[in-house]
């Protein structure tokens, strides 16, 4: 899957974009880029099967889909980084457009809903931001 290219790839100077081959982008690398983006303002509850995102005062539940926005708006930001810094490769902007594909978007919110800075099932650490009161949590 290494594949060499005629024309180096073009560095930019983005930590977040660790990849030396855009080829090499999975969707589980993705997910991990995405949940460090969004790990402050986004949870997902296993137990309620339900997402929360934060308002900037409290969590909430997530009925306006606005999870599902950030986490677009992030893969929005990693395709430009990797037009940016794989400009030079010819692949890029194909791997940009796959990146910010529904079909993308779909797999990467999956991963993100488990992964370990995004899911809980500890929903008494949100009750008391919640307002819920009673073991399960429940509003």
């Amino acid at each position: 899957m290494n594949e060499q290219h005629d024309e180096p790839l073009t560095r930019v100077s983005n930590p977040s974009c660790t990849v030396d081959d855009p080829l090499l982008i999975s969707d589980t690398w993705l997910a991990d880029q995405v949940a460090a983006r969004v790990r402050d303002r986004l949870r997902f509850v296993g137990a309620l099967r339900r997402r929360f995102v934060w308002d900037g005062a409290r969590w909430k539940r997530d009925d306006m889909l606005e999870g599902q926005r950030e986490i677009s708006e992030a893969l929005s930001e990693i395709a430009l980084v990797v037009l940016a810094r794989f400009a030079a490769n010819p692949s890029a902007q194909r791997i940009a457009r796959v990146i910010e594909s529904w079909r993308k978007l779909r797999d990467v919110m999956d991963l993100v809903r488990v992964h370990p800075t995004i899911l809980t099932d500890d929903v008494s650490s949100l009750d008391a931001a919640l307002g819920w009161e009673g073991t399960r949590g429940l509003p």
